[in-house]
């Protein structure tokens, strides 16, 4: 049953980069490595627009923190929105995982913040190599180029050239470069398939409880 986004969410938010839009998409090469892991099972924060092909997933306006227990038969996929809401997201991803849901999830690799030491807190992660890429409708990057040519024109600069997009689909082209690094963190019991995946693309990280049982991180695997 869809359902409203608690009050203080605002759906504008949900963004990688910009409060411009709400539809930033996983690039085809990223889901290529997740479903090499295994089968999307759910995407509780997918868009009109996504790539993903879950077989169940949650779109705005439902709310999939308000879902009391997401599946456990599957691997969930988890590309949660990166404004004011991530902190949220975090939370109900680790409070998901300690009931047993295994899952993937793409983040900001902020791993100082609270939201990912004390919420997230994956088993292991992949500190990807380089920086991505995700996919945005055609309307939202030409939307984005007017605003910056009419803010060039008021400041007298020249305004910035046409864009060229590379198409992806129909309606969503490649993106601009994220500004930050990105991690994908895993949940579940299969680490060493999910090191041997994604240690082909960047340095694996993964919890160490030492003997009093603190808990710390370590690097398991540096790139290839």
């Amino acid at each position: 049953i869809p359902v409203e986004y608690n009050a203080p969410v605002d759906p504008q938010r949900r963004v990688m980069l910009s409060s411009t839009t709400n539809e930033w998409c996983t690039h085809p090469d990223q889901l290529a490595v997740v479903r090499k892991f295994a089968p999307i099972a759910f995407d509780p924060f997918s868009n009109r627009h996504s790539l993903v092909g879950a077989a169940r997933s949650i779109e705005l306006p439902e709310d999939s923190l308000a879902i009391e227990d997401w599946p456990r038969d599957g691997l969930n996929w988890q590309n949660p929105p990166y404004g004011d809401e991530l902190a949220a997201c975090a939370e109900k991803i680790g409070r998901e995982a300690a009931k047993g849901c295994e899952s993937i999830t793409l983040v900001p690799a902020r791993v100082g913040t609270r939201w990912w030491q004390q919420y997230l807190k994956p088993v292991m992660w992949c500190a990807w190599r380089g920086r991505l890429k995700f996919l945005e409708p055609v309307e939202t990057l030409l939307a984005r180029h007017r605003e910056r040519t009419v803010k060039a024109l008021k400041a007298g600069l020249c305004p910035p050239p046409e864009p060229k997009f590379k198409m992806i689909t129909d309606t969503l082209a490649e993106g601009e470069t994220a500004t930050f690094d990105a991690a994908f963190c895993y949940h579940g019991t299969r680490l060493e398939r999910f090191a041997d995946i994604f240690g082909e693309h960047g340095t694996i990280y993964s919890e160490v409880r030492r003997a009093e049982s603190t808990p710390t991180s370590s690097a398991v695997r540096g790139e290839r």
